[in-house]
């Protein structure tokens, strides 16, 4: 697999195991990763620093993953944005790739990199 890693990744997740665990696959390939629980501190990072790939849960306590991915697209209407859901989830307004829980550390990998493909 190529190395990707200056590829900075914003995790946003509120279960603190899912967090961990995709920080840890993510950086164990090479990847640089901040991982942040709510939609605040993930407003801020996004702000303050560049990032490929955000990868969004669906459903974040207060705030939709949705809400946030639409917010970070108004800030950078370039940004790659995957939303992640271990729920059946559906949105067609938000016209962004879905990756469905749990998932495996190959299709994690697999399928973030066809979204960094596709965005290049």
């Amino acid at each position: 697999m190529e190395n990707r890693s200056v590829t900075r990744v914003l995790i946003v997740d509120d279960s603190d195991g899912v967090r961990a665990a995709v920080s840890m696959l993510l950086e164990d390939e090479g990847f640089e990763t901040l991982a942040v629980s709510t939609y605040a501190q993930a407003l801020d990072q996004f702000k303050s620093g560049k990032f490929s790939l955000a990868l969004i849960d669906a459903h974040l306590g207060t705030h939709s993953g949705v809400e946030l991915a639409r917010e970070l697209l108004s800030q950078d209407p370039q940004a790659v944005i995957v939303l992640m859901s271990g729920a059946v989830f559906h949105d067609p307004t938000a016209g962004l790739p879905i990756l469905q829980k749990p998932f495996s550390k190959r299709e994690l990998l697999e399928f973030i990199h066809r979204v960094l493909d596709q965005a290049a």
